[in-house]
């Protein structure tokens, strides 16, 4: 089975941007990568931690090489729609691909909640991370799925994104006596709810 990938991509518009640019991804822009070869999946979700809202896409991949395909080319950057160009220029994003490394190829599972980690820094210690994550989170009350995902850095270092989704609320677990020592490369943990068409953050306060 391929590993699979993972396209990331976190956005934070500002307040007056929230509806229109929800109405947009909504409506044009997870249509248009949608419609390219090797797009499994996408699912977006909004965060219910962190003072500003963040709202996060994620897209299962076939590989991490679909990002380099001519179909996809013609769908990013200097061929971007216009309404596209002008949101890019007013919201701050991170994008990240990644490739899916436990468990390999497992697709997104629909949860009600969904937690992210990073870690940062952890090309030598994956299988300590992952063996770490796999004692904190499987089989956990409410837990339904864990996937972890490595990010191939310029500078040949790696990072890791850990998502795990479950019925219940579990960032506030105790999770620093199961990962244990790549604890110290935990560099962010948010929470997220699914999107819901049409809906604002608000929505889940």
């Amino acid at each position: 089975m391929d590993a699979g990938g993972l396209l990331f991509v976190m956005m934070r518009p500002s307040a007056p941007l929230i509806e229109e640019f929800n109405e947009w991804y909504d409506t044009e822009h997870l249509l248009d990568r949608m419609s390219a070869p090797g797009f499994l999946s996408g699912s977006r979700f909004q965060s219910v931690s962190g003072e500003q809202p963040g709202f996060l896409t994620l897209y299962d991949l076939e590989s991490v090489d679909v990002l380099d395909t001519p179909e996809y080319h013609r769908l990013s950057r200097e061929n971007f729609t216009p309404w596209t160009r002008r949101l890019m220029r007013r919201i701050p994003r991170a994008r990240i691909l990644a490739e899916q490394v436990h468990p390999v190829g497992e697709p997104l599972e629909p949860t009600p909640f969904l937690t992210l980690l990073r870690f940062s820094g952890t090309r030598d210690i994956q299988a300590d991370l992952v063996a770490g994550l796999v004692r904190a989170f499987e089989g956990r009350g409410g837990v339904r799925q864990l996937r972890v995902f490595a990010e191939k850095k310029q500078d040949g270092g790696v990072d890791h994104l850990a998502l795990v989704g479950s019925s219940v609320r579990v960032a506030h677990l105790a999770v620093e006596d199961t990962i244990r020592a790549p604890i110290r490369h935990l560099r962010l943990v948010e929470e997220f709810v699914p999107h819901l068409f049409g809906t604002t953050w608000e929505r889940w306060i």
